[in-house]
């Protein structure tokens, strides 16, 4: 792991972005990754007529890779397509993280965040 990595994901995790619960919201998701214990939970807010995400925030307990690409997620997904949203890889996670790759055992780590945002945009009505 390099030391730009380790500091990225150290800064984000120390202080992350879109860090809270918003009110009013009835988009709400729940991500655990019961290997290790990590849980996000996601609100956002939509505007469904024009096809994006107008706001998110989230709460969580865990690692620092699971916390920090989800301050960078949400980040990146405010003002965001819902069908972008959707299209979004664990490749595109790692770009944000400015990583090459990431061991397997971490996988879920960097994907529990993408994974609850998705699943809520995954029940909403084909327009």
């Amino acid at each position: 792991m390099s030391d730009l990595f380790t500091e990225i994901i150290l800064e984000e995790a120390k202080n992350p972005a879109n860090y809270g619960v918003l009110a009013n919201t009835t988009f709400k998701q729940i991500g655990h990754n019961p290997s290790c214990g990590d849980t996000i939970q996601v609100t956002l807010q939509l505007d469904e007529k024009n096809g994006t995400i107008t706001d998110l925030k989230w709460t969580g307990e865990g690692c620092s890779i699971s916390m920090a690409t989800m301050s960078l997620l949400s980040t990146a997904v405010i003002g965001k397509g819902i069908a972008d949203t959707l299209k979004l890889t664990k490749a595109d996670l790692l770009k944000l993280l400015d990583l090459p790759e990431i061991a397997p055992g971490r996988i879920k780590c960097l994907m529990i965040g993408l994974g609850a945002v998705q699943d809520i945009l995954k029940t909403l009505p084909k327009a």
